[in-house]
Formats: C-alpha cells, sequence, structure tokens
C-alpha cells in the first residue's frame, strides 16, 4: 500500500480514538504546511512574480515608447537585459529554483528580441517563421533547464508554430493536413507519456504534476474540439481526430486506473460527453427543437452528476493520494 494512502488512514484510525482536540493535533502535525514550508513557498513565489513583472514591464515599456525610442536603444536594452539573465544564471550561486526562473525569463526575452527586430526592419517574415525561431533558439535551455514553466512555454511555442504552418502554407497531401491538425494533442500526449515515465523513475520530482497535467488537459482540449469540428462540419477535420482521440481517452482511462489519477477519470469522461452532445446536434440538426436542446442540457446535467459521484467514490477508497 503507498506510503501517503496508509499514512492518512493511520491519521483517520486514531483521530477516531482521540477525539476531535487529538485529530486537530494530529493533522497540525502531518497534514497542514507549517511555517518552514510557508517560507519554501514564498522564497519560490516571490521570485517568479517579480521576474514575470520584470519580464512584463520591459515588454510593456518597449509598447508604449515605441515611437520614442530610437531602433539601437530598442535592440539594446533587450540584448542586455537578455545578457544580464543568463550571466545570473552562469556566474552565481543562487538557489537552481531561482536559476530556472531566471532561464524563462530569458527563453521570454528571446522572443521579445526577434519581434522588436522584425518590426524595426521590416523582416517581412511569416508568423510561423517567428515562432519557429524562437522555438528553436529556447530549444537547448528547455532541454538543459529542467524547468516545468519552460517546458511548457516550449510545448507552447511548437504548438502555435505548427498552427500558424497550417494556416498561412497551403498543404495539399491530406495525410500531411491531418497530421498538422492533430499536432497538438500528438505533441502533449508524447510529452506526457514522457513526464510519466520520468516521474515513476523518479527523474522529476512529485512538484511538477502539475505540468503533466496541464499539458494532458491542452491536449484533450486541441482533440475534443477537433473531434467536435469533425462531426458538426465534416469538412475542417479528417475523421483521424475523431479516432486519435478516442484512442487516446482509452488508454488515458486506463492509466488513470491503474495509478488511481483523478485528473485522467475526471477530464476524459468530460470530453467525451462533449463529443456525444456534438453527435447528438449533428443528428437531429434539421429538426432542432426546444425538446432536442432540453435533451441535450439534461444529459450534460446526468453526465457531470455521474462523473462527480464517481469522483467522489473513488476520493474515498483512497484514489488521488497516491504518488503518480
Amino acid at each position: 500500500m503507498d506510503e501517503t494512502r496508509r499514512e492518512r488512514k493511520e491519521i483517520y484510525s486514531v483521530g477516531s480514538e482521540v477525539g476531535w482536540r487529538g485529530m486537530e493535533q494530529l493533522l497540525r502535525e502531518h497534514v497542514y504546511a507549517d511555517s518552514a514550508q510557508w517560507k519554501q513557498f514564498f522564497r519560490i513565489l516571490l521570485p517568479v512574480l517579480g521576474v514575470s513583472l520584470m519580464v512584463s514591464g520591459i515588454v510593456f515599456f518597449f509598447a508604449y515608447n515605441w515611437a520614442e525610442l530610437h531602433k539601437f536603444i530598442k535592440l539594446g536594452l533587450i540584448e542586455a537585459m537578455l545578457i544580464l539573465t543568463i550571466a545570473l544564471v552562469l556566474f552565481t550561486r543562487w538557489s537552481v529554483s531561482m536559476k530556472q526562473v531566471l532561464l524563462t525569463a530569458a527563453s521570454v526575452l528571446v522572443g521579445a528580441l526577434f519581434a522588436v527586430y522584425g518590426q524595426i526592419y521590416q523582416t517581412g517574415a511569416n508568423a510561423y517563421d517567428f515562432f519557429f525561431g524562437w522555438t528553436l533558439f529556447v530549444t537547448l535551455w528547455a532541454v538543459a533547464g529542467r524547468c516545468a514553466p519552460l517546458w511548457l512555454l516550449w510545448i507552447a511555442l511548437t504548438n502555435i508554430t505548427i498552427y500558424l504552418y497550417k494556416e498561412q502554407v497551403a498543404v495539399s497531401d491530406q495525410g500531411l493536413r491531418a497530421l498538422i491538425e492533430n499536432a497538438p494533442i500528438l505533441t502533449c500526449l508524447l510529452s506526457v507519456v514522457i513526464a510519466e515515465s520520468l516521474l515513476i523513475k523518479k527523474k522529476i520530482e512529485q512538484r511538477n504534476v502539475w505540468f503533466i497535467n496541464t499539458v494532458a488537459l491542452a491536449g484533450l482540449a486541441s482533440g475534443t474540439l477537433n473531434a467536435m469540428i469533425y462531426i458538426l462540419s465534416n469538412t475542417h477535420s479528417s475523421k483521424a481526430s475523431l479516432l486519435l482521440l478516442i484512442v487516446v481517452c482509452i488508454g488515458g482511462l486506463l492509466w488513470g486506473f491503474r495509478r488511481q489519477q483523478l485528473f485522467y477519470i475526471a477530464t476524459i469522461p468530460f470530453c467525451l460527453l462533449l463529443v456525444l452532445n456534438a453527435a447528438l446536434f449533428r443528428m437531429f440538426e434539421k429538426q432542432l427543437d426546444i425538446s432536442i436542446i432540453l435533451l441535450m442540457g439534461g444529459m450534460m446535467v446526468a453526465g457531470t452528476t455521474a462523473i462527480v459521484s464517481l469522483i467522489v467514490k473513488l476520493k474515498k477508497q483512497g484514489y488521488g493520494t497516491t504518488a503518480q
């Protein structure tokens, strides 16, 4: 039995014997965060907020003073900030978390530098060229940084690049077009598989589970949207989108029950419920009336209620407390 699950059951069994006062003491010692944990939380939170506000300030500074600044000042300021940020990462003895925050900020500054350069010299490049260059130049930092926010930024840049390429470049081959349309769910799926395997091998920390869940949610949302577009229009997306979503959902549910992860068990049925609602709408599209609308609404309410009831039941059985 997992250590976390056993510890919680032990607390509840002992608490039933010692009463509410004893239970409160046990919770304070074993469950509630103490002062040291709160200090660690703020030690990470405050630098992240500070660096985020600094990067946002730089971006808005250029946006507000664009006309008054000379082009060399525009480029020089961003390059100076980029060099300073990388120097702090390489030549200081700050904590690893602080250096990861700075590396993420430097990755954002790379995009700002490319954007300013393109605006000054009017390179005429397509939007996907800009995001492709940005993705390419931060790839090594994403690999070396071992930082979940930086990984999330890299995955987002990759998917934006692929999406803009599909929108701006005519792709005649249907197979290639289907691959590009389903690239977000494929890249997110690959990222989740790699992250889950590294988590099992303890190559990444448990606190990075939020990254896995965020990427999985983004992939499921993209796949659900593509499947609904195929069902409702049958033109803008291929049948592969629906088939891919079904395969991913089946695999995700099996993995969720095997690893007792409530996130997959909660989100995947809701995505399938949305797809089922889209199919119902398509079936009765030509004879849509108030009864059909009420049926669809009732199905959403009933499905959501069933999902919540299942989550509550599994939560009582210890799901969601095991190490993922």
